[in-house]
Parts: C-alpha cells; structure tokens; sequence
C-alpha cells in the first residue's frame, strides 16, 4: 500500500507485485503518471494495472488509461463481486503478449498531449465546481442574512407593547411588555383603570384624538395610528406609536 504514486513506484522496486490498483487523484504522482512510468520499466512492465478511480469517471479518462497501458478501467463505486471478477480477469492476462498493443502503439508526445488535456478538464471541472459551491454560498449566506433580518424584527416586535379590548365586557388585556412600557407591574391594572391610565399618559391634544379614534374604531371599526410623546406614571418620557384594528 502506497499514498501516492512515486512511494507505489518506490515499493515495486523492492517486492513483488502481483497486480496494481490505483487512484488516478493522488500527490506527488497521479495514477496516470504512475501506470506510465510502469509500463515504460522493463522490470515492471509485466505487472497487470487497473484504475480505480471516483473523480476521473469520463469515457476520454477511460481511454487515456487504456492508452497509457492500463489493463482495466473501474468507476467507484463498484460491487465487490464485480471488482473481484475483473482482478481476476485482469490477471489472467498477465501473460498475454498483445495486452500491451495500444500503450505501446502510442508515443510520449501524444500520451502527453491527452495527459494535459484531460488534466486541463478535470481543472475546468473543479473550476465549475468551485464556482457552483461560491454561489450556492452566498445563497445560504443571503438566506441567513434574510433570516437575521427576520429574527431582529421578531426581536423588535417582542419589544412593542400589544392589547385586546372586548367592548362586550369592556374588559382589555396588555401584553407584559405593554405593562413594561407604563412602569406598573404585570397585572396590577385592568380594565377602564388601564385605559384610563394608558389616556393619561399623553399631552391633552393627543388624549382628545385618541378619545375620538377611540370612539370611531368601536363604532365603525375605523383602523388608526398616532405617534406621540408619553409619559408614565413614574414620569419616564418616551415616544410611541400607538394604534388599533378592529377584528369583529
């Protein structure tokens, strides 16, 4: 066993091999370069080779291999029965004369010529790769952005005080935080008192306005909105915006 090719090459000098299977990605020395470099070693030639291989599936990456003098060509992932079958097959042929006629038929120039070029694909392809993973990126980085967006608004909202008047029972409920807003403890107040002391928060004009928008809205179920300058039992001065709808 090998990490890469030039420590498989390494290992070939010094034991005796019966059958190489090789990666074609690795460091220092491809499996293309390494097939190459034991096919042109009188020693080593003999040794049957097959590729076996995840990332150059294509049919030219099957013919390069063929070409360079690879006895089979193999896409991961293969069922073991299978993969043992074309072991087998591949060392059956071990003494055949001819399993070299087309890696010795073609001459350095053009393995290298198909070697750039299908090294140059693969290079395009990790390219196109890379490109698809940036954008799918800057989708998820969008979408946790859209995400934040929301959350900073879920955050505001939770910060806004809220009420529900029943007109039947003239009774109305705040939120906890609409108590928060008047300086009073939850619960403490209900009812005409809270309404009572929600008016009296505001300068005369603006408790006038919103008497009369109060009077429309369970009339006529008239939607309004005011902003105005409060002021709270405790005397804490803050700027609001008030308003109601009507739900019958």
């Amino acid at each position: 066993e090998a990490k890469n090719g030039r420590e498989a090459l390494d290992v070939l000098k010094t034991e005796e091999v019966d059958l190489v299977i090789s990666d074609i990605l690795m460091p220092v020395m491809d499996g293309f370069a390494l097939c190459r470099e034991i096919r042109k070693n009188p020693k080593l030639k003999h040794i049957p080779f097959i590729v076996y291989t995840a990332t150059y599936t294509g049919d030219k990456d099957a013919v390069l291999a063929r070409k360079i003098g690879a006895d089979d060509f193999i896409v991961k992932p293969c069922e073991p029965d299978e993969l043992l079958e074309r072991i087998d097959n591949a060392l059956a042929r071990k003494d055949d004369p001819n399993r070299f006629e087309q890696a010795e038929t073609v001459d350095d120039e053009t393995v290298l010529k198909l070697y750039n070029e299908r090294l140059v694909r693969k290079l395009e392809e990790k390219m196109l790769e890379m490109e698809a993973e940036v954008a799918e990126r800057n989708k998820a980085m969008e979408a946790l952005r859209r995400s934040e967006g929301i959350l900073k608004t879920v955050q505001a909202l939770e910060k806004m005080g809220g009420w529900v008047y029943y007109p039947e029972t003239k009774k109305i409920y705040w939120t906890e935080e609409m108590y928060k807003l008047h300086d009073v403890e939850i619960n403490s107040v209900s009812g005409e008192e809270a309404i009572r002391l929600s008016m009296s928060g505001y300068e005369e004009e603006n408790q006038t306005k919103l008497q009369k928008y109060w009077d429309e809205i369970l009339k006529n179920g008239t939607t309004y909105d005011l902003e105005s300058w409060f002021v709270t039992p405790k005397g804490r001065k803050i700027f609001v915006h008030t308003g109601a709808v009507a739900e019958w």
